[in-house]
């Protein structure tokens, strides 16, 4: 079973649809040659599960009423016909409704589990993804960038003075301000990237495709973002930003992280409010400062 969960896991949507209706043929076929008293009512639920869980909701009451109708025909097809319809119909109303429970339950269960995986997945305060996502998809993307030899780009932001916009406004305050911060990033973010409260007042953004140039130009229009919002949300503080251009990752995803933490902090010792830019790898180029 689990190794035939895998097999499905794997598998486009589309072919999931067009399997379930085929297997439906086939034990409606199954169905209708082998002699009565041998019933295969359980196996219309395999269709009906696969078309629910791989589909939608609507696709397994399809499925249900599908699954209902070749049960009913199938049956009157092998008894010879009924001599009262009302039989047939009764039969075929029972087992949708029966069907009909399993698919909904089924779409019911779906949609729960997608929901705590997104709460597993994403930081309650801001929207953003938490580190436990950011490590996952970052780590994909690194091995994308290695295979086809594509840049990437860590950028690392550190709210100023954060301590005081708590002491002034309170938790609450400093609450509102970090998901305008969020807000300031999902409205500058391609949807390609991936942003993740790194803890506290800390985020990280993750720019697959992003050479240092592309990251100079993206960083600035977030860091004007993030300023114009702060200032009009009455907050008044500024950002200190780390960003790190890798020509080829290679390494651990700690390690780029790292890098990138280092570089914001430099930015903060400097003076804050301003960008750190760093290109890594084979002829990296020097530092820069924005």
């Amino acid at each position: 079973m689990r190794v035939l969960l895998r097999f499905l896991d794997r598998r486009s949507r589309s072919f999931n649809i067009a399997l379930s209706f085929a297997v439906l043929a086939f034990i409606g076929l199954i169905d209708t040659v082998t002699p009565k008293p041998i019933g295969f009512s359980f196996f219309y639920l395999v269709p009906i599960a696969i078309a629910t869980w791989y589909g939608s909701r609507g696709l397994g009451v399809l499925m249900a009423i599908l699954s209902a109708l070749t049960w009913g025909g199938s049956d009157i097809y092998s008894a010879g016909g009924y001599a009262n319809l009302a039989v047939p119909l009764w039969n075929a109303t029972v087992r949708f409704g029966s069907y009909f429970a399993m698919a909904y339950l089924l779409a019911a269960l779906y949609r729960s589990l997608e929901h705590e995986k997104d709460l597993a997945r994403t930081d309650f305060l801001t929207g953003l993804a938490n580190s436990r996502c950011f490590y996952e998809v970052c780590e994909t993307e690194a091995q994308r960038a290695r295979r086809y030899d594509r840049p990437m780009t860590l950028v690392y932001i550190d709210v100023d003075d954060f301590k005081a916009v708590n002491d002034r406004f309170g938790h609450q305050g400093g609450d509102r301000l970090l998901k305008c911060v969020g807000d300031a990033i999902r409205a500058t973010m391609r949807h390609t990237d991936t942003a993740a409260r790194w803890g506290g007042d800390e985020f990280v953004i993750l720019l697959p495709e992003t050479d240092a140039d592309q990251a100079r130009v993206a960083v600035h229009k977030l860091h004007t973002q993030l300023l114009t919002r702060a200032n009009e949300g009455g907050w008044g503080v500024t950002f200190s930003i780390g960003v790190g251009t890798l020509r080829r990752p290679e390494g651990k995803v700690d390690d780029f992280v790292a890098r990138a933490d280092a570089l914001m902090y430099l930015a903060k010792r400097q003076g804050k409010d301003s960008v750190r830019y760093e290109v890594w790898g084979p002829d990296s180029r020097d530092e820069r400062t924005a």
